[in-house]
């Protein structure tokens, strides 16, 4: 075997059943992290994207205002420029790019599964 020690050498099915069921424990406890990290990026992802919104309807009306300095117009319109950008390169390019590793993901796990 590998002389690092990085994997172990299985001598009998009792060892086999019980490796694999830490790997498979290992495996859940990955993926129930994994799931909690997707669920709070969706909350982050919600909370950039209400910002943006606000960002926008404040935009508008300051437009429709009269005697509104002009450097609180340019914070206004650099700060929805600013947000509309993170929402393009974080939010929209990482879920396309999202979907296509989770179908790579699955692929692997398929293969693995079938391996004999």
């Amino acid at each position: 075997m590998n002389n690092n020690n990085e994997f172990k050498e299985i001598n009998n099915d009792n060892q086999y059943l019980e490796y694999s069921k830490q790997m498979m424990e290992q495996y859940n406890e990955l993926k129930q992290e994994n799931i909690n990290f997707k669920k709070e990026l969706v909350l982050i992802k919600k909370e950039i994207c209400s910002s943006y919104g606000l960002c926008r309807v404040i935009d508008n009306m300051a437009s429709d205002l009269v005697n509104i300095p002009s450097v609180l117009i340019n914070l206004i319109e650099s700060h929805r420029e600013f947000l509309s950008d993170v929402i393009k390169k974080s939010i929209i390019k990482s879920d396309l790019e999202e979907d296509e590793s989770d179908d790579e993901d699955e692929l692997m796990v398929n293969l693995l599964m079938n391996q004999n």
